[in-house]
Protein backbone atom coordinates (compact mmCIF):
# COMPACT_ATOMS: atom_id res chain seq x y z
CA UNK A 1 0.00 0.00 0.00
CA UNK A 2 2.79 2.42 0.88
CA UNK A 3 4.50 1.60 -2.38
CA UNK A 4 1.36 2.42 -4.37
CA UNK A 5 0.94 5.79 -2.61
CA UNK A 6 4.61 6.61 -3.28
CA UNK A 7 4.23 5.80 -6.96
CA UNK A 8 1.15 8.03 -7.29
CA UNK A 9 2.97 10.93 -5.62
CA UNK A 10 5.89 10.58 -7.96
CA UNK A 11 3.53 10.68 -10.94
CA UNK A 12 1.88 13.91 -9.75
CA UNK A 13 5.35 15.43 -9.19
CA UNK A 14 6.51 14.59 -12.73
CA UNK A 15 3.35 16.06 -14.21
CA UNK A 16 4.00 19.35 -12.36
CA UNK A 17 7.58 19.45 -13.64
CA UNK A 18 6.55 18.86 -17.24
CA UNK A 19 3.93 21.56 -16.99
CA UNK A 20 6.47 23.99 -15.56
CA UNK A 21 8.92 23.28 -18.38
CA UNK A 22 6.28 23.80 -20.99
CA UNK A 23 5.28 27.10 -19.41
CA UNK A 24 8.90 28.25 -19.29
CA UNK A 25 9.47 27.38 -22.96
CA UNK A 26 6.37 29.23 -23.95
CA UNK A 27 7.50 32.29 -21.96
CA UNK A 28 10.96 32.24 -23.55
CA UNK A 29 9.48 31.92 -27.04
CA UNK A 30 7.14 34.82 -26.37
CA UNK A 31 9.96 37.01 -25.12
CA UNK A 32 12.15 36.01 -28.07
CA UNK A 33 9.37 36.81 -30.49
CA UNK A 34 8.80 40.16 -28.83
CA UNK A 35 12.51 41.00 -28.99
CA UNK A 36 12.64 40.01 -32.64
CA UNK A 37 9.73 42.30 -33.32
CA UNK A 38 11.46 45.17 -31.53
CA UNK A 39 14.81 44.71 -33.35
CA UNK A 40 15.26 46.61 -36.63
CA UNK A 41 17.97 47.05 -39.30
CA UNK A 42 19.92 50.31 -39.85
CA UNK A 43 22.42 51.34 -42.54
CA UNK A 44 25.63 53.10 -41.48
CA UNK A 45 27.95 54.75 -44.00
CA UNK A 46 31.25 55.09 -42.13
CA UNK A 47 33.52 57.29 -44.27
CA UNK A 48 32.03 55.70 -47.36
CA UNK A 49 32.13 52.14 -46.05
CA UNK A 50 28.53 50.92 -45.83
CA UNK A 51 27.60 48.61 -42.93
CA UNK A 52 24.34 46.95 -41.88
CA UNK A 53 23.45 46.51 -38.19
CA UNK A 54 20.45 45.09 -36.24
CA UNK A 55 19.69 47.09 -33.10
CA UNK A 56 16.95 47.57 -30.50
CA UNK A 57 17.88 51.12 -29.47
CA UNK A 58 15.91 54.11 -30.62
CA UNK A 59 18.50 56.90 -30.55
CA UNK A 60 21.63 57.26 -32.69
CA UNK A 61 23.91 57.29 -29.66
CA UNK A 62 22.46 54.07 -28.18
CA UNK A 63 22.41 52.37 -31.56
CA UNK A 64 26.13 53.16 -32.02
CA UNK A 65 26.90 51.66 -28.62
CA UNK A 66 24.90 48.58 -29.46
CA UNK A 67 26.63 48.22 -32.85
CA UNK A 68 30.07 48.84 -31.32
CA UNK A 69 30.73 52.01 -33.29
CA UNK A 70 32.71 54.80 -31.68
CA UNK A 71 32.59 58.42 -32.83
CA UNK A 72 34.52 61.44 -31.62
CA UNK A 73 33.33 64.98 -31.01
CA UNK A 74 35.06 66.04 -34.23
CA UNK A 75 33.32 63.52 -36.51
CA UNK A 76 30.41 64.79 -38.55
CA UNK A 77 27.09 62.90 -38.39
CA UNK A 78 24.12 63.24 -40.68
CA UNK A 79 21.84 62.93 -37.61
CA UNK A 80 22.12 64.25 -34.06
CA UNK A 81 23.11 61.67 -31.41
CA UNK A 82 19.69 62.06 -29.80
CA UNK A 83 17.79 61.63 -33.05
CA UNK A 84 15.32 58.73 -33.38
CA UNK A 85 16.68 56.16 -35.82
CA UNK A 86 13.46 54.17 -36.16
CA UNK A 87 12.07 56.66 -38.68
CA UNK A 88 15.26 57.26 -40.71
CA UNK A 89 17.23 54.02 -40.29
CA UNK A 90 20.29 55.45 -42.08
CA UNK A 91 23.14 57.58 -40.85
CA UNK A 92 26.32 58.89 -42.48
CA UNK A 93 29.59 59.38 -40.58
CA UNK A 94 32.39 61.62 -41.85
CA UNK A 95 35.51 60.87 -39.86
CA UNK A 96 37.62 63.83 -38.78
CA UNK A 97 41.34 63.82 -39.62
CA UNK A 98 43.92 65.27 -37.28
CA UNK A 99 46.30 67.50 -39.19
CA UNK A 100 48.94 70.11 -38.37
CA UNK A 101 48.59 73.69 -39.59
CA UNK A 102 51.95 75.51 -39.61
CA UNK A 103 51.95 79.23 -40.46
CA UNK A 104 55.36 80.94 -40.41
CA UNK A 105 56.65 78.44 -37.86
CA UNK A 106 53.63 78.51 -35.53
CA UNK A 107 51.89 75.14 -35.40
CA UNK A 108 48.51 73.97 -34.17
CA UNK A 109 46.52 70.76 -34.38
CA UNK A 110 43.28 70.84 -36.35
CA UNK A 111 40.54 68.20 -36.59
CA UNK A 112 38.58 68.47 -39.81
CA UNK A 113 36.28 66.55 -42.11
CA UNK A 114 36.98 68.87 -45.06
CA UNK A 115 38.45 67.10 -48.12
CA UNK A 116 41.15 69.50 -49.39
CA UNK A 117 43.82 71.89 -48.12
CA UNK A 118 42.11 74.88 -49.78
CA UNK A 119 38.87 74.24 -47.88
CA UNK A 120 40.70 73.82 -44.57
CA UNK A 121 42.51 77.16 -45.03
CA UNK A 122 39.22 78.87 -45.90
CA UNK A 123 37.53 77.37 -42.83
CA UNK A 124 40.44 78.39 -40.59
CA UNK A 125 40.53 81.90 -42.06
CA UNK A 126 44.13 81.56 -43.26
CA UNK A 127 45.10 83.43 -46.45
CA UNK A 128 48.29 83.11 -48.50
CA UNK A 129 49.58 86.53 -49.63
CA UNK A 130 52.20 87.32 -52.30
CA UNK A 131 55.01 87.17 -49.78
CA UNK A 132 54.10 83.70 -48.56
CA UNK A 133 54.59 80.24 -50.01
CA UNK A 134 52.01 77.50 -49.60
CA UNK A 135 54.29 74.48 -49.39
CA UNK A 136 51.40 72.01 -49.42
CA UNK A 137 49.46 72.36 -52.72
CA UNK A 138 45.93 73.67 -52.25
CA UNK A 139 44.35 70.65 -54.00
CA UNK A 140 46.08 68.11 -51.72
CA UNK A 141 43.55 65.65 -50.18
CA UNK A 142 43.32 65.82 -46.38
CA UNK A 143 44.64 62.69 -44.67
CA UNK A 144 45.55 61.81 -41.09
CA UNK A 145 48.87 63.35 -40.10
CA UNK A 146 48.95 65.82 -43.01
CA UNK A 147 50.98 68.98 -42.42
CA UNK A 148 49.80 72.16 -44.11
CA UNK A 149 52.77 74.49 -44.18
CA UNK A 150 52.98 78.18 -45.07
CA UNK A 151 56.39 79.91 -45.00
CA UNK A 152 57.74 83.33 -46.03
CA UNK A 153 59.15 83.49 -49.57
CA UNK A 154 62.96 83.71 -49.52
CA UNK A 155 64.70 84.11 -52.89
CA UNK A 156 68.33 83.46 -53.74
CA UNK A 157 70.47 83.98 -56.84
CA UNK A 158 72.08 80.91 -58.35
CA UNK A 159 74.59 80.87 -61.22
CA UNK A 160 74.50 77.81 -63.49
CA UNK A 161 76.82 76.92 -66.38
CA UNK A 162 74.84 75.87 -69.46
CA UNK A 163 75.78 74.66 -72.92
CA UNK A 164 75.15 76.75 -76.06
CA UNK A 165 74.39 74.24 -78.84
CA UNK A 166 76.43 74.72 -82.01
CA UNK A 167 74.78 75.42 -85.36
CA UNK A 168 75.28 73.29 -88.46
CA UNK A 169 76.17 75.08 -91.69
CA UNK A 170 75.94 73.37 -95.10
CA UNK A 171 78.25 74.46 -97.90
CA UNK A 172 78.42 73.42 -101.53
CA UNK A 173 81.64 71.70 -102.56
CA UNK A 174 82.91 71.31 -106.10
CA UNK A 175 85.34 68.67 -104.89
CA UNK A 176 82.56 66.21 -104.02
CA UNK A 177 80.21 64.29 -106.24
CA UNK A 178 76.56 65.13 -106.02
CA UNK A 179 74.79 63.12 -103.28
CA UNK A 180 77.86 62.85 -101.04
CA UNK A 181 78.73 64.86 -97.93
CA UNK A 182 81.60 65.26 -95.53
CA UNK A 183 82.18 67.09 -92.25
CA UNK A 184 84.98 69.57 -92.87
CA UNK A 185 84.84 70.96 -89.33
CA UNK A 186 83.19 69.43 -86.26
CA UNK A 187 80.91 71.55 -84.13
CA UNK A 188 81.75 72.48 -80.56
CA UNK A 189 79.18 73.61 -77.99
CA UNK A 190 79.72 76.95 -76.32
CA UNK A 191 79.08 77.82 -72.69
CA UNK A 192 77.22 80.52 -70.82
CA UNK A 193 76.78 81.45 -67.18
CA UNK A 194 73.09 81.99 -66.40
CA UNK A 195 71.98 83.73 -63.20
CA UNK A 196 68.61 82.54 -61.87
CA UNK A 197 66.34 83.98 -59.20
CA UNK A 198 65.24 80.88 -57.29
CA UNK A 199 62.58 80.24 -54.67
CA UNK A 200 62.99 76.92 -52.89
CA UNK A 201 62.11 75.30 -49.58
CA UNK A 202 63.62 72.15 -48.12
CA UNK A 203 65.44 71.51 -51.39
CA UNK A 204 62.31 71.76 -53.56
CA UNK A 205 62.34 74.49 -56.25
CA UNK A 206 59.01 76.34 -56.58
CA UNK A 207 60.08 79.26 -58.81
CA UNK A 208 63.06 79.72 -61.13
CA UNK A 209 63.55 82.75 -63.37
CA UNK A 210 66.60 83.64 -65.49
CA UNK A 211 67.61 87.25 -64.81
CA UNK A 212 70.92 87.49 -66.70
CA UNK A 213 73.40 85.49 -68.73
CA UNK A 214 76.98 85.84 -69.96
CA UNK A 215 78.64 83.90 -72.77
CA UNK A 216 81.90 82.42 -71.47
CA UNK A 217 82.75 80.37 -74.56
CA UNK A 218 81.39 80.90 -78.08
CA UNK A 219 80.15 77.83 -79.97
CA UNK A 220 81.94 76.69 -83.11
CA UNK A 221 79.80 75.92 -86.15
CA UNK A 222 79.77 72.46 -87.62
CA UNK A 223 80.49 72.68 -91.35
CA UNK A 224 79.07 70.00 -93.60
CA UNK A 225 80.06 70.07 -97.28
CA UNK A 226 77.76 68.57 -99.87
CA UNK A 227 78.72 67.63 -103.40
CA UNK A 228 77.32 69.54 -106.36
CA UNK A 229 79.38 67.86 -109.06
CA UNK A 230 77.67 65.19 -111.12
CA UNK A 231 79.43 62.69 -113.32
CA UNK A 232 77.47 62.82 -116.57
CA UNK A 233 77.75 60.38 -119.43
CA UNK A 234 77.96 62.18 -122.76
CA UNK A 235 76.43 60.86 -125.95
CA UNK A 236 79.88 59.69 -127.07
CA UNK A 237 80.35 57.57 -123.97
CA UNK A 238 82.62 60.00 -122.21
CA UNK A 239 82.15 61.34 -118.73
CA UNK A 240 82.17 64.94 -117.55
CA UNK A 241 81.91 66.24 -113.98
CA UNK A 242 79.17 68.85 -114.08
CA UNK A 243 77.56 70.99 -111.35
CA UNK A 244 74.34 71.19 -113.34
CA UNK A 245 72.86 70.84 -116.81
CA UNK A 246 70.92 73.54 -118.68
CA UNK A 247 68.67 72.98 -121.69
CA UNK A 248 69.28 75.76 -124.19
CA UNK A 249 68.38 76.85 -127.70
CA UNK A 250 71.66 77.12 -129.68
CA UNK A 251 72.64 79.08 -132.80
CA UNK A 252 76.07 79.55 -134.41
CA UNK A 253 78.20 82.51 -135.50
CA UNK A 254 81.58 82.99 -137.18
CA UNK A 255 82.24 86.72 -136.78
CA UNK A 256 85.84 87.27 -135.74
CA UNK A 257 86.89 89.92 -133.27
CA UNK A 258 87.40 90.60 -129.58
CA UNK A 259 84.73 89.12 -127.31
CA UNK A 260 83.03 90.63 -124.25
CA UNK A 261 85.54 88.82 -122.02
CA UNK A 262 88.49 90.34 -123.89
CA UNK A 263 89.70 87.23 -125.73
CA UNK A 264 89.62 86.76 -129.50
CA UNK A 265 86.66 84.88 -130.91
CA UNK A 266 87.62 81.31 -131.69
CA UNK A 267 86.20 77.83 -131.55
CA UNK A 268 85.36 76.95 -127.96
CA UNK A 269 84.31 80.52 -127.03
CA UNK A 270 80.52 80.83 -126.89
CA UNK A 271 78.16 83.74 -126.31
CA UNK A 272 75.76 83.49 -123.33
CA UNK A 273 73.38 85.52 -121.21
CA UNK A 274 75.56 86.31 -118.17
CA UNK A 275 72.48 86.30 -115.96
CA UNK A 276 72.06 82.58 -116.75
CA UNK A 277 75.67 81.52 -117.34
CA UNK A 278 78.35 83.83 -115.90
CA UNK A 279 81.24 84.79 -118.16
CA UNK A 280 84.24 82.57 -117.65
CA UNK A 281 82.18 79.48 -116.88
CA UNK A 282 83.61 76.25 -118.26
CA UNK A 283 81.11 74.28 -120.37
CA UNK A 284 80.57 71.08 -122.27
CA UNK A 285 77.96 71.24 -125.06
CA UNK A 286 76.16 68.64 -127.15
CA UNK A 287 72.79 68.52 -128.91
CA UNK A 288 69.84 67.13 -127.01
CA UNK A 289 69.50 64.23 -129.47
CA UNK A 290 73.20 63.37 -129.12
CA UNK A 291 73.92 63.62 -132.86
CA UNK A 292 76.30 66.58 -132.62
CA UNK A 293 78.89 67.42 -130.01
CA UNK A 294 80.40 70.89 -129.79
CA UNK A 295 82.58 69.75 -126.87
CA UNK A 296 84.36 71.78 -124.24
CA UNK A 297 83.85 75.54 -124.28
CA UNK A 298 84.02 78.67 -122.16
CA UNK A 299 81.39 81.38 -121.76
CA UNK A 300 83.36 84.31 -123.14
CA UNK A 301 81.01 86.50 -125.15
CA UNK A 302 77.55 88.06 -125.10
CA UNK A 303 75.08 89.10 -127.77
CA UNK A 304 72.09 91.38 -128.10
CA UNK A 305 69.80 88.50 -129.06
CA UNK A 306 71.27 86.02 -126.58
CA UNK A 307 68.79 86.23 -123.73
CA UNK A 308 67.72 83.61 -121.21
CA UNK A 309 68.42 80.00 -122.09
CA UNK A 310 70.01 80.80 -125.45
CA UNK A 311 73.60 80.21 -126.50
CA UNK A 312 75.61 81.17 -129.62
CA UNK A 313 78.40 78.77 -130.64
CA UNK A 314 81.43 80.04 -132.50
CA UNK A 315 82.15 78.15 -135.76
CA UNK A 316 85.17 78.57 -137.99
CA UNK A 317 83.21 78.95 -141.25
CA UNK A 318 79.91 80.31 -142.46
CA UNK A 319 79.03 76.92 -143.96
CA UNK A 320 79.38 75.29 -140.55
CA UNK A 321 77.03 77.89 -139.09
CA UNK A 322 74.44 77.32 -141.81
CA UNK A 323 74.75 73.57 -141.43
CA UNK A 324 74.24 73.81 -137.67
CA UNK A 325 71.25 76.14 -137.88
CA UNK A 326 69.22 76.23 -134.68
CA UNK A 327 69.26 73.23 -132.37
CA UNK A 328 68.33 72.22 -128.84
CA UNK A 329 71.44 71.52 -126.80
CA UNK A 330 72.43 70.40 -123.33
CA UNK A 331 74.94 72.71 -121.68
CA UNK A 332 76.89 71.07 -118.86
CA UNK A 333 78.17 73.58 -116.31
CA UNK A 334 81.53 72.11 -115.34
CA UNK A 335 83.08 72.18 -111.88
Amino acid sequence: MKKIIGFLKSCFSLKASITGCIALCLAVSAISLMLTFLRYEITISDDGEVKQAFVYSKTVEDAFKEAGINVSEFDELSLDLNANLRSVKKIDIKRAREITLSVNGEEKKVHTVLPTVAEVLLKEGVSVDEGSLLVTPSDTPVTDGLKIEIVPKVYEEVVECEAIPFDTVKRASYNLNKGTTRVSRPGVDGEKAVTYRVLKHNGVVYEKEAISEKVTKKPQEKIVEYGVVASVQTSRGGEVRAKRVIDCKATAYCLKGRTASGVQSQRGVVAVDPRVIPLGTRLYIETADGRYTYGYAVAGDTGGSIKGNRIDLYMDTRNECLSFGVRNVKVYILE
